[in-house]
């Protein structure tokens, strides 16, 4: 029997290679012999670096930044020949700012910005930019500004715009940007389709997450409009209606209307960097899971995205999780064959992210058990 183990981290608790290696240990505690391949996945976000350092032949460069705040930090950014991987969270993450200091009006990409600058002054010409989990509502001004790109006000004074700032940029000049910018390929991975204003907008949906109150939420929508309104002339793809436009506090609109950026799956690049097609033709079973499988789960992320995708080749998919809000009926639906909640076994969560990785293993050998033995 050959079962392919890919499974997201568990976060909080387990790294997505953590959670394979448990998973791995509970399928050789039911079945010895079973030859396993292990790929801890991602899909772009938390575990991207981990899954690319292991994954692909490169190098991991440490990089004197910036954090959201302005903060002095190091951040890493992951390079492969002339492709780059920089994670947006690394230097504008909103885990690194303190619960009582997150204030998306105030908070920047500009480290970000100056993580692109590194990659490029090594040579890299195709940068991926995974904009999972970030602190700001800047539009991407902030690395437009680390790059060399000038935000003018109404008197001709460049300065760095952040969320409570947008509104005052009269003018961008893109005369002193980095001159690798003019050709090179940025591709902006989010697997999150919410446009850049509105009801389900960057500032209506996601600023709350980053400290905004609902007053704060008005400023960033009228803001957001009005810096759109100037972007918009350097595009002609609509940036309102723009498909994920909203990520990141509107990096994903502000990067393709500056820079072209593409948006693009990250869940779909990274398994086609893994091969996965490859793999699944080869598989009798796939172990696959993340710490929530809930209704968010149900938009493209890691297991069920997974699960569908072993469908095509006939693969049974099962999974393991932390918290599981979804009924059998949806899961089955979805392609998963059987499900094992950490929660449901400890039945206190505090209990299931303290012996995460032991109780990964459990259900692992657990889930298995039960399939195999109602599919002899």
């Amino acid at each position: 029997m050959q079962i392919l183990i890919a499974p997201d981290s568990f976060k909080g608790s387990l790294t997505a290679r953590e959670v394979a290696e448990a998973m791995k240990l509970g399928v050789k505690a039911h079945l010895p012999n079973a030859q396993t391949h292990c790929i801890p996945f991602s899909d772009g976000g938390e575990g991207a670096l981990d899954f690319l350092t292991q994954h692909f032949p490169g190098q991991l460069h440490q990089v004197a930044t910036q954090n959201a705040l302005g903060h002095p930090i190091e951040a890493p950014f992951y390079r492969q020949n002339s492709k780059a991987w920089i994670e947006l969270s690394q230097a504008a993450g909103l885990t690194q700012i303190p619960a009582a200091k997150r204030n998306p009006l105030k908070t920047s990409t500009y480290g970000v910005g100056l993580l692109i600058k590194a990659a490029l002054e090594q040579g890299c010409r195709e940068v991926y930019l995974g904009i999972g989990g970030s602190a700001t509502h800047d539009l991407g001004m902030g690395i437009f500004c680390a790059l060399g790109g000038l935000a003018l006000d109404t008197k001709g004074v460049a300065f760095v715009p952040t969320g409570g700032t947008l509104g005052k940029v009269d003018q961008l000049d893109l005369s002193q940007l980095h001159p690798a910018t003019a050709d090179w390929t940025l591709r902006v991975v989010c697997d999150v389709p919410n446009p850049l204003l509105g009801a389900t907008g960057a500032a209506q949906v996601f600023a709350p997450q980053k400290g905004a109150h609902s007053v704060q939420q008005k400023t960033l929508e009228t803001n957001t409009l009005q810096l759109s309104k100037k972007l918009q002339k350097r595009t002609s793809h609509p940036l309102a209606s723009l498909e994920g436009g909203g990520s990141a506090g509107g990096t994903a609109a502000g990067m393709h209307a500056l820079f072209g950026a593409s948006l693009q799956s990250g869940f779909e690049t990274f398994y086609h960097w893994a091969d996965l097609d490859t793999h699944f033709q080869k598989a009798t079973l796939l172990i696959t899971g993340e710490g929530t499988l809930d209704a968010q789960s149900l938009d493209g992320k890691v297991t069920l995205s997974l699960a569908q995708k072993a469908q095509t080749y006939g693969v049974p998919t099962l999974a393991v999780c932390g918290q599981l809000k979804l009924d059998f009926n949806t899961l089955k639906t979805a392609g998963i064959s059987g499900c094992e909640s950490l929660l449901a076994t400890t039945g206190s969560l505090q209990e299931a992210q303290k012996n995460a990785f032991i109780e990964v293993q459990k259900a692992t050998q657990k889930l298995l058990a039960n399939y195999l033995k109602a599919n002899p």
